[in-house]
């Protein structure tokens, strides 16, 4: 949907934060950088969808995740791969393809719950 419906401020924002992710070795920033980052990527998302609805929806089942994330995060291998998948997320919504973007969010979300699940 934020493919579909995102504004040009939003496609221009979401490449420049896929620039920042991947200009730098995420393996180096900290547990708290990492998940600044995640929250940064997935709000920056929810807002471009378009609908204000669905998009206060989301940052609550958002707000979940990340307590999941706070939960597990000192016990899981390597988050910083996780926050790499965002690269191309944010690339191919900032495209307009809605369809690569749906794609790699379906396997981002399923990638989430095995690494969460291996720990638990």
């Amino acid at each position: 949907r934020a493919a579909m419906h995102a504004s040009a401020h939003a496609r221009e924002a979401m490449r420049a934060l896929a620039d920042t992710l991947d200009d730098g070795d995420l393996s180096r920033d900290t547990p708290a950088t990492l998940m600044r980052y995640d929250l940064e990527v997935h709000r920056s998302i929810y807002a471009a969808n378009g609908n204000a609805h669905l998009e206060e929806v989301l940052v609550t089942y958002d707000n979940l995740a990340t307590r999941i994330w706070c939960m597990v995060i000192d016990r899981l291998p390597d988050v910083s791969s996780h926050i790499a998948e965002h690269v191309a997320l944010l690339r191919s919504i900032a495209a307009g393809d809605a369809e690569l973007a749906g794609a790699i969010a379906h396997e981002h979300v399923n990638s989430f719950e095995a690494l969460v699940r291996s720990v638990l």
